[in-house]
């Protein structure tokens, strides 16, 4: 969730989702309950705590709503 610039992931999904609806699944290193708190907040239809499968990535998109 980490970006380069001031932003992380969970502040590029606030701006993303303020202009059009769009389903987020954090894919992350950092599994913290801060960072799982602040990620909650963006409603994401998904956390993926790194390292993750091919496997856990399908089914984490497949259940986000994105196909393949």
């Amino acid at each position: 969730m980490n970006l380069a610039g001031d932003s992380d992931g969970v502040d590029t999904a606030h701006k993303m989702q303020a202009d059009h609806p769009v389903q987020v699944v954090f894919m992350t290193a950092h599994g913290d309950c801060m960072t799982r708190t602040r990620a909650a907040a963006v409603h994401p239809a998904g956390f993926l705590p790194k390292p993750f499968s091919p496997e856990e990535l399908l089914t984490a998109v497949t259940a986000a709503g994105f196909s393949r």
